[in-house]
């Protein structure tokens, strides 16, 4: 495997994983990429027992963030506030400096010792 290879030339570090919510269940219009989300939740925790303990493997996973996927996936009406329709209890959709902000505190020395976890990042969902 390509990523245990490269890995395995670092000396210590952080690999962080991007994963989606949509790994945690059945999502209308996206099957296949919620599967692969799950198989890259999986492949976290491999990693991080294979690579522990120099190395430390997590995933963060977005919520909805208004992308184009997202959009074409959910087909809510424009206009609509797509927060109230779809129940985030924080309020608003996500922004991508939310999820760059989780990225930042996992390859942090304050998640020194977290590894092997998806920290779901998802206004509440």
């Amino acid at each position: 495997m390509g990523a245990v290879r490269a890995a395995a030339a670092m000396e210590s570090g952080s690999i962080i994983n991007i994963s989606s919510r949509a790994a945690m269940g059945p999502q209308l219009k996206n099957g296949p990429y919620g599967a692969s989300k799950a198989a890259v939740n999986s492949l976290t925790q491999t990693l991080a027992a294979e690579l522990a303990p120099k190395i430390r493997v997590n995933a963060v996973a977005p919520g909805p963030i208004p992308t184009e996927n997202f959009n074409q996936s959910t087909n809510f009406p424009e206009g609509k506030p797509i927060e109230k329709l779809i129940g985030v209890p924080l309020g608003r959709l996500g922004a991508p400096e939310d999820i760059g902000q989780a990225v930042v505190f996992m390859a942090s020395p304050a998640a020194s010792w977290v590894t092997g976890q998806c920290l779901y990042v998802t206004g509440g969902l």
